[in-house]
Order: structure tokens, then C-alpha cells, then sequence
């Protein structure tokens, strides 16, 4: 009778087990450092997060960025790197070589990417290419091919050409500029080729801006190119203005530079070095060393033609060049 009793009970009772919650996995958040030579959040700087959002981390959630600008201070890098490496964040992301080394004198064990950098073998930021070695991979530019290539689109836009200048970083040699080697650059063997005489003119700081023009005028330079680097780079428009006052054709690697009054820019595209930044850093996060990355070089380049100021120039931009062109900015 008990027993009939019992078994009654549990055919009409349901029986409720107590709630089991399996423990969702926390989702780390990481910290990524970003040491850049210009000011402020720039547009450019922006897109940075915009990439690693697309590769699917959430800004806020999975990862935060602490943004370090010198502007254009560089004696401040070395402070700004070591401020993030007392942060202890996971990776830190440097632009210009400058920002890259003093990343590396601030921390031996911080995955280090190069956002950009100039021939960073050859400026002993990392052992080879293909091989970074130690804590330090990313992208190099090509600066050098590209200014064989703008020689090129120079003797297309300028009749008669004979005589270019090229205006190099002459502050920090030691640390900034690989022109200054005495291996042959790309530049200089095509300008031998085609028979156009290539000066280097050196400038030190903005005050010398003046007299290099001035400088270039005297010496009959018909055109200059003009180097990518920090220096030149934070006086973009004043040489542009410069560039159109003494009647002078110009090209540089940086869009920004057609797009502040220079005739030409000619070099790779920023929109992609900073998609290709957020990959490795990417990468990193989810556990590659920077020593097994390969540093990249660029893949796509963009021609822009300031069509303003080839008026203002009286020059006839050819066909060829309005075709291939990837802007032309009137």
C-alpha cells in the first residue's frame, strides 16, 4: 500500500530539478596602443578602429585604443611609449620610424606593429622582411620605387624636363632618411637612364623652407620631388603654397599633398596600410608572434592630379595620365 502511495506521488508531482547554468566564456578585452607623430585623432587614425570593428571586435567591449600624439613634437615619442608600456597593453601600433623605435626602447616584450615605416630593415628596426625578428612586425613602405615612378610622371607633365630636385629630411639621417646612403637609389638609376640630373637638397627644420626654394630657383631645378617623412609631412600645405609661388612643379607620396595645392601625388594607398595594420594586429591578438609575421610592402599605389593647380602652372595635363589616374581634384 506504501508503495502504490509512493509511486502515485511521483506520477503526479513533477518532479523539478534544480536549474543548471553553464558559465558563458568572458570575453577578454584587450588594450591596444597607438603612437602616432601627428595631432590629435586624425581621420586617417580613425579608420583604424573602424578596420578592427570589421574584423569583428567591438570597440569598448573587446578592445579599447590609448592614443598617444606627439604632435609633431617627436622628442615626446620616448615619454608616449613608455607611458604605454607602463599601461601594459597588449600591442601597440606606431607610425613613422621614429614612433617605431622609440616603441622598441620602451618595451622588448610589447608586440610592436608598424603602422608605417621607411625601409625599417635597413634602419635596423626589424632583421629582414621576411623574417622581422624580435618583437616588431608590419608594413614598410616603398618610398624609393615610388620616386622612380614620379620622375616618371614628372617628365610626362613638365616639358623639356632636365633638371628635378629632391628634397630629403635632413634633420635625423641616422634614424629618418636611407636617401642619404651611398648605395644608388632607385631614383637616382632613373634619372641616369632618361638623362635628368637629380640634386638632393636637404632641409633641417620649417625655417628652412624659404631658402630651399629660393636655393632651388638659383640652381635652375625645374620640378622637385619631394620625400615622405615627418618634417614634410607637418608642412604640407605651407610647401604647396611655396611650391606654387616660385612657379616650381612638385609630386609627392602623400595624397594630402595634391589635395593642399601640390601639382601630383604619387604613392600607396593610406586607406589600405591601415586596413592592413588592423590585420596584424588582429593576428597578434589572437596569439602570432611579430617575429613569424612578414613585414608587407604595398600592393596598390594612386596617382592623384591636382588639375587647379597645373592650370595655375600653364600645364597641360597629357591624355595618358587623366586616364590612369585614380583622382584628379579640380
Amino acid at each position: 500500500m506504501r508503495r502504490r502511495k509512493f509511486l502515485g506521488l511521483v506520477r503526479g508531482v513533477a518532479v523539478v530539478l534544480p536549474h543548471v547554468t553553464r558559465a558563458q566564456p568572458v570575453r577578454r578585452h584587450f588594450r591596444i596602443g597607438y603612437l602616432a607623430a601627428e595631432v590629435g585623432r586624425a581621420v586617417l587614425n580613425s579608420y583604424f578602429a573602424q578596420e578592427m570593428e570589421k574584423l569583428g571586435y567591438v570597440e569598448g567591449i573587446d578592445f579599447s585604443i590609448e592614443w598617444r600624439f606627439a604632435d609633431w613634437n617627436y622628442d615626446r615619442l620616448p615619454a608616449l611609449a613608455l607611458e604605454l608600456s607602463n599601461l601594459r597593453v597588449d600591442v601597440i601600433v606606431a607610425t613613422t620610424n621614429l614612433a617605431v623605435r622609440a616603441a622598441q626602447s620602451a618595451s622588448r616584450e610589447i608586440p610592436i606593429v608598424m603602422a608605417v615605416s621607411n625601409d625599417p630593415v635597413r634602419m635596423g628596426l626589424v632583421d629582414s622582411l621576411a623574417r622581422p625578428g624580435g618583437n616588431t612586425t608590419g608594413l614598410s613602405s616603398a618610398n624609393d620605387e615610388a620616386a622612380a615612378k614620379q620622375l616618371h610622371l614628372l617628365t610626362s607633365m613638365v616639358p623639356n624636363l632636365a633638371r628635378v630636385g629632391h628634397l630629403i629630411n635632413a634633420a635625423r639621417p641616422e634614424t629618418v632618411n636611407p636617401y642619404l646612403s651611398k648605395t644608388p637609389t632607385y631614383l637616382q638609376v632613373a634619372a641616369q637612364r632618361i638623362g635628368i640630373a637629380i640634386q638632393r637638397i636637404g632641409v633641417a627644420n620649417p625655417n628652412d623652407f624659404e631658402n630651399t626654394f629660393s636655393k632651388m630657383s638659383n640652381e635652375h631645378m625645374q620640378a622637385f620631388i619631394l620625400d615622405s617623412n615627418y618634417l614634410f609631412n607637418a608642412e604640407t600645405l605651407r610647401i604647396a603654397k611655396l611650391a606654387l609661388t616660385w612657379k616650381l612643379p612638385s609630386i609627392s607620396q602623400r595624397r594630402g599633398y595634391a589635395e593642399a595645392g601640390g601639382l601630383m601625388s604619387y604613392g600607396e594607398s593610406a586607406r589600405e596600410f591601415v586596413r592592413r595594420t588592423a590585420y596584424f594586429v588582429d593576428k597578434i591578438l589572437k596569439g602570432a608572434r611579430p617575429a613569424d609575421l612578414p613585414v608587407e610592402l604595398p600592393t596598390r599605389f594612386e596617382l592623384v592630379i591636382n588639375r587647379k593647380t597645373a592650370n595655375l602652372l600653364e600645364l597641360t595635363i597629357p591624355t595618358q595620365l587623366l586616364t590612369i589616374a585614380d583622382g584628379i581634384l579640380e
